[in-house]
């Protein structure tokens, strides 16, 4: 940060910075339809019908729903670094989580984990955009947001089915 409060990337941070955020929403585009291409086998695996298995999306609303609530109080409290970290601790966490989950209410808290770790991450990235991208943030946006769409796309093949 300079000492007038504004940020100053150079050309070579702001290209990698955005390279990294297109890394990240691709991770959101993923976590998000993901849980629909597994959603079978997670329902033998705990036993579940269709209305006990109907949590999932909803929990992950909730996931985001959270990120979109707490995402402005912790960047002002946070550095961008700091709260980078945090969220980037929650997803492997929520990894963990849903890896070894023994029964389905922990499966549960994983994906609400997931979806407030990815939601962080977006609301995270729009920050970073507007520092870095001041006069061309919307070409910015165009371009990374786009990952999202191919994070969507890619992982039902990426599950397989």
């Amino acid at each position: 940060m300079t000492e007038s409060g504004t940020f100053a990337f150079s050309p070579l941070e702001a290209s990698a910075l955005e390279r990294a955020l297109r890394v990240a929403l691709a991770m959101r585009g993923l976590a998000v339809p993901v849980f629909g291409a597994v959603l079978p086998a997670v329902m033998a695996t705990f036993g579940l019908s269709n209305a006990q298995a109907s949590l999932l999306p909803v929990v992950g609303g909730l996931g985001s729903v959270a990120a979109a609530l707490s995402s402005g109080s912790l960047s002002a409290r946070l550095r961008l670094r700091t709260m980078a970290l945090l969220l980037a601790g929650l997803l492997v966490a929520a990894a963990l989580v849903l890896a070894g989950a023994p029964t389905w209410a922990f499966f549960v808290t994983g994906a609400f984990l997931l979806n407030w770790g990815t939601g962080g991450l977006v609301t995270l990235s729009s920050v970073l955009l507007a520092l870095a991208f001041r006069g061309r943030s919307g070409q910015a946006f165009n371009r990374v947001f786009l990952f999202i769409g191919v994070g969507s796309l890619a992982s039902p093949l990426l599950v397989g089915g």
